[in-house]
């Protein structure tokens, strides 16, 4: 479940990074960061 959950992120934030390369303001770049520290820290958690 968890590796579903990861990958489900990853997929996300690549949406994401693509649409916010396109047209960006610092909402979307701060939406983007959050969505990658959330990935990062639950991708930590999980694995331990």
């Amino acid at each position: 479940m968890a590796r579903y959950l990861g990958l489900a992120l990853e997929f996300q934030l690549a949406r994401a990074l693509i649409v916010d390369g396109s047209a960006s303001d610092w909402a979307n770049i701060a939406q983007s960061d959050a969505l990658a520290i959330t990935r990062t820290a639950l991708n930590y958690f999980f694995a331990a």
